[in-house]
């Protein structure tokens, strides 16, 4: 979620805009599995809105939003990896790991600049339906 205000505020990757109630319904369903972990992993739609500051960094430099999600994609990983140990949740957390490694790549590389000869894209792995991975490709 971190990362979503690079992509409204830059043209190459395409988000669509949806109403607020059905963008509400998308985090709702993305982040449910973690409502069985309890806090502070699960938060609500609303308290998302408050503590990503979404709003305020989709207007500004993109450069804001991009170290924002590498700091959360790190947090993340970091996070779940404790979690790695209990049988229970090596099944959803392995794959997340795995988004959240990968995603952190992406982020730095659009970070550097070094990719404008690129677009970003997403993929959805089979063991993670929820939670993209984010591809850089080339156009040509």
């Amino acid at each position: 979620m971190k990362i979503c205000p690079v992509f409204t505020h830059s043209t190459p990757f395409q988000v669509p805009m949806w109403s607020e109630e059905s963008e509400r319904l998308r985090f709702e369903h993305r982040m449910g599995f973690l409502s069985t972990i309890g806090d502070p992993l699960h938060v609500s739609y609303e308290e998302f809105l408050v503590r990503s500051k979404i709003r305020e960094l989709t207007g500004g430099d993109v450069a804001v939003p991009l170290q924002r999600a590498i700091d959360t994609f790190e947090l993340a990983r970091s996070q779940f990896e404790k979690l790695v140990d209990r049988p229970e949740f090596t099944m959803h957390t392995k794959p997340v790991i795995l988004v959240c490694r990968t995603n952190v790549v992406v982020a730095r590389l659009l970070l550097a600049g070094n990719v404008r000869d690129r677009r970003v894209t997403y993929q959805f792995m089979p063991e993670s339906p929820i939670f993209p991975i984010l591809k850089l490709v080339s156009d040509k």
